[in-house]
């Protein structure tokens, strides 16, 4: 319809003139139908992801964090799974220090990337779980090495809590000025979906903690 109504308008115009508002048309009608999808995409998300019971515990080589997210798993993302298709989550723990700028981001002193990953056997009906944990910014000396985890279960309850629920995740640890607070915060990357059936979008969830002393 609004290439048709572009067509209307551009009669007897110069031939740029009528590029220009089929182009035009030619959009709109493409944006309308990626937004149709978007919103589908938004309904089949339901409840948004949360990360919850965020704990950070300090030790004598640093800090342990612990955390959950909830409502991490949509329909598409069961769907995906069961199709046989391998989903891993990405949890991003980070320990941050104060701002060297004023408004820009805070100092990283500290990030440990915890991937979490499912693959389901259709023919066992059972899922394969691998938990990777790895020292991103540490320290060189006290760098802990890669912790690889396996499990294997039919339950669907032990894997998700697998891929969503974290306890004691490393941290190093430093001295924070008198005056300067720590902050613990833990990003997860639960997935991609396309906006407007073009652009990537990650679905994450975001968690800060003041470290208190």
């Amino acid at each position: 319809m609004l290439v048709y109504r572009a067509l209307d308008r551009c009669r007897g115009r110069p031939g740029e003139a009528v590029k220009r508002h089929i182009r035009l048309a030619l959009w709109l009608t493409w944006g309308l139908a990626g937004s149709t999808s978007l919103v589908g995409a938004q309904s089949d998300q339901g409840t948004k992801a949360v990360i919850r019971n965020l704990d950070v515990g300090r030790q004598a080589e640093g800090f342990q964090v612990s955390f959950r997210v909830s409502s991490a798993f949509s329909e598409d993302l069961l769907e995906r799974v069961h199709s046989g298709i391998p989903l891993t989550f990405r949890h991003r723990v980070e320990l941050l220090g104060r701002r060297v700028v004023p408004l820009f981001p805070r100092k990283t002193l500290g990030r440990t990337l915890v991937l979490t990953t499912v693959s389901y056997d259709s023919l066992t009906r059972r899922y394969d779980l691998e938990r990777r944990t790895t020292g991103k910014i540490w320290p060189r000396e006290k760098t802990p090495p890669d912790r690889v985890e396996h499990q294997n279960t039919s339950s669907p309850e032990e894997m998700e809590a697998w891929m969503t629920v974290l306890n004691e995740v490393p941290l190093p640890g430093f001295s924070s000025p008198k005056g300067v607070r720590l902050r613990v915060r833990v990003r997860s990357e639960l997935g991609r979906r396309f906006v407007l059936l073009l652009f990537p979008s990650t679905t994450s969830a975001t968690q800060e903690q003041i470290l208190e002393y």
